[in-house]
């Protein structure tokens, strides 16, 4: 019991003579007393161990007793306030100090929270960008969460402030005149989203024929080369698209048809404006006509199968500016066993290619060996041809059949030359009239023969026409009836 005692009596002792700390918080100290701030004693500097804490009361008053000497930090924090740190040192035990700590108001201390919504449905959007401008906010941005929400932390105090959110294929959507209360958090109102939409409607039409609608036309539009909607033109030709406003790429097609230019679609743009129908009116040509031939071999006298055939175009002005009188492919295809090669739904080409264009074929081959044709700059610019509306143009190319050798560089050296150059060349028409089929044929100065070829290959009638002569009659009985071929001799 003695030992107990005198513990106690040197604990008191020891205890009695420890310093305090004691002071009031204030902004700026000791103006106005802040009460509710956590005050932090620590031993030694800032990064010490934590010795004891309190809180300010009403007076903004704060105590530690029973302190030993050292060098010891005090910290006063506070939501809203900036973090005050100040170094201190007891010297002597029993020692009473006074420090009173400076704690100033940090005015970003205020938040604003909300919700972004489509207002079709009231579901929530996610991925959405909300920027916040005005009093010193430049344009912070941040982006709605899976639920919607978005939250800006950090904001000064003061009023004039602007939330504005967008996301693609919607209208932007702003709120303004926002205040931001001192170390609170404001909550804005839902933000609605609607689309942002325009129509884009038109009258595809025939180039021969304004006033003929075409019906069963597709309108495809594209953002770049991406696709993002499509119509079928009804009865009247009319197609109509409802889109987001921007500027799209607009490509038109249907079998049969091909654009002024020859090729298989009638493309261009077009701006859709917000909440306003943009009107687009396209024409497509009729492509009814007809290039073929066949390939024989010039040293056999047989027909060639396995040819490739490239059909080309040439648009622009003759004499041709820079760049505007340029050859485009249109289309391929392969002979077949028979050496024919056929192009049909063709534009009529008139002879002056500043308005309507001109054709030529390229021959070359993977399965057999020949020079390809054209072979060389006199046969490139001589072959081209045109084709009436409706009409089938015949041009047969004879090729000579040769491997090429490191020895034998050009087993073909005349080149490989169109059987149907010149005089050979026809546009012929096969037309109906009353039981009989007239073949009309422009006129030529040497007698030729025409042979009607079903396509199986099978000739199913042949006809002389002598020189001079544009006509022939064909009884009807001898046109196949799921399409021929007209061969020229």
């Amino acid at each position: 019991m003695r030992s107990i005692f005198l513990f106690v009596v040197a604990s008191t002792f020891i205890l009695s003579n420890a310093a305090t700390i004691g002071g009031i918080v204030g902004a700026p100290a000791p103006g106005t007393p802040v009460a509710g701030v956590k005050v932090v004693l620590i031993d030694g500097n800032s990064s010490g161990p934590r010795i004891d804490s309190t809180v300010s009361d009403t007076l903004g008053q704060y105590t530690f007793s029973n302190v030993s000497t050292g060098a010891k930090t005090i910290q006063a924090d506070k939501s809203g306030y900036n973090k005050t740190t100040v170094l201190i040192s007891i010297n002597t035990t029993g020692q009473a100090l006074i420090q009173n700590l400076n704690i100033t108001i940090n005015n970003k201390t205020s938040s604003f929270v909300g919700v972004v919504r489509r207002a079709s449905d009231s579901t929530l959007v996610a991925g959405a960008t909300i920027t916040l401008t005005g009093n010193a906010e430049t344009g912070r941005s941040v982006t709605t969460a899976a639920n919607g929400s978005y939250r800006f932390d950090s904001v000064g105090t003061g009023t004039g402030y602007t939330v504005t959110t967008t996301l693609t294929g919607y209208n932007n959507t702003s709120v303004g005149g926002i205040t931001a209360t001192w170390n609170a958090t404001t909550t804005i109102g839902t933000m609605y989203l609607t689309r942002n939409l325009g129509s884009l409607s038109g009258i595809i039409r025939r180039t021969d024929s304004t006033t003929i609608p075409i019906s069963g036309a597709k309108v495809v539009v594209l953002l770049g080369s991406t696709k993002v909607d499509s119509a079928t033109t009804n009865t009247n030709g009319l197609y109509t698209l409802i889109l987001n406003a921007g500027t799209y790429n607009v490509r038109v097609s249907k079998s049969g048809f091909k654009s002024n230019r020859g090729f298989p679609t009638r493309d261009t743009t077009s701006t859709v404006i917000f909440n306003s129908t943009v009107t687009l009116n396209m024409n497509l040509t009729p492509a009814a006509s007809t290039i073929t031939g066949t390939i024989t071999s010039r040293n056999t006298t047989n027909t060639v199968s396995g040819a490739k055939i490239v059909l080309q175009r040439r648009m622009g002005s003759n004499p041709a500016p820079a760049g505007n009188n340029t050859w485009y492919n249109l289309d391929s295809t392969v002979t077949g066993a028979n050496g024919v090669y056929t192009f049909t739904n063709l534009i009529a080409a008139g002879p002056n290619p500043a308005t309507a264009g001109q054709y030529r074929v390229l021959v070359s081959s993977t399965s057999v060996a020949f020079v390809s044709y054209p072979n060389g700059t006199t046969e490139t610019n001589t072959d081209t041809m045109t084709v009436a509306i409706g009409g089938t143009r015949i041009f047969d190319v004879s090729v000579c059949l040769g491997f090429v050798t490191p020895e034998n560089p050009n087993p073909c050296p005349s080149g490989i030359l169109p059987k149907s150059m010149g005089q050979d060349s026809r546009n012929i028409r096969l037309m109906p009239y009353g039981n009989n089929l007239i073949l009309s044929v422009n006129p030529s100065t040497y007698s030729y023969q025409i042979s009607i070829v079903d396509l199986t290959g099978v000739q199913r009638h042949t006809v002389n026409i002598p020189a001079g002569e544009t006509q022939a009659v064909v009884p009807a009985m001898f046109a196949p009836e799921n399409g021929y071929l007209l061969l020229l001799k």
